[in-house]
């Protein structure tokens, strides 16, 4: 995700209660990433959302089942994706935080991206609608 988050200029990714993930392996992974994207470490979510929001970022949930499909019209300036992880998604409690829910749209043959792939489809729509 860093990786894709650096090709498609994201400023940074916010990672809840990360540890020992972001060590040399992730580092390596990332490939070149890590130096363009800012992490920031919060050991709960819920302490960053008057932040953002006070900084006037629009925050969308993503959800394979629930929300609107993504789609060019939305305001894709001063953003934050909140994905889930591919086992259970994000809880009911963060998916009530932000500013809408969205959806990639799919042919649903299957049950759902995995999260890294989700994050290079909704990177890339930011990417594509800001140039």
């Amino acid at each position: 995700i860093v990786r894709v988050a650096a090709n498609f200029g994201a400023n940074g990714i916010i990672l809840n209660r990360c540890g020992s993930y972001l060590n040399s392996a992730a580092y390596r992974t990332a490939e070149g990433g890590m130096e363009w994207v800012e992490i920031f470490e919060v050991n709960d979510l819920q302490e960053i959302f008057p932040i953002l929001k006070k900084n006037q970022y629009k925050i969308y949930s993503t959800s394979s089942h629930a929300g609107h499909a993504i789609k060019k019209e939305l305001p894709f300036h001063h953003v934050v994706f909140l994905l889930g992880s591919e086992s259970h998604g994000l809880s009911t409690e963060l998916m009530r935080q932000g500013n809408g829910i969205i959806r990639i749209p799919s042919t649903d043959h299957v049950e759902s991206l995995n999260v890294s792939c989700a994050a290079s489809v909704l990177l890339y729509e930011y990417f594509a609608n800001s140039i």
